[in-house]
């Protein structure tokens, strides 16, 4: 059974990390919009939902419910950035430090 190329391994682990970086801006960018509109909480109301609001709330200002992540899919988007990360650290440390040096380093991820 061949091993597998440690520099393969590596880029391959570097762009799942990247890969997961994504998708976690893809859940938490939603809710730093969210947590900006609820600054002025006041003047806000939530759509998708079986709310009514006044109508003196304005329709601008409006959340939409059908975009917010659950806690279950934070936490397993989050899960899925840190066994990437590990895999990345575990991979690189597994690259020969002679052939490190052609490498770009894997970013800091504590």
């Amino acid at each position: 059974m061949a091993t597998e190329d440690p520099i393969r391994a590596y880029l391959s682990a570097r762009t799942a990390l990247e890969g997961a970086e994504r998708d976690v801006h893809r859940v938490i960018d939603p809710i730093q919009g969210i947590a900006t509109k609820l600054e002025h909480w006041r003047n806000v109301r939530v759509s998708n939902v079986q709310v009514a609001f006044p109508v003196e709330v304005p329709l601008t200002n409006s959340i939409n419910a059908d975009h917010w992540p659950t806690a279950l899919e934070v936490a397993e988007i989050l899960k899925a950035w840190h066994d990437a990360a590990h895999e990345l650290r575990n991979a690189w440390n597994r690259v020969p430090q002679d052939e490190q040096r052609g490498l770009q380093p894997p970013p800091d991820t504590t």
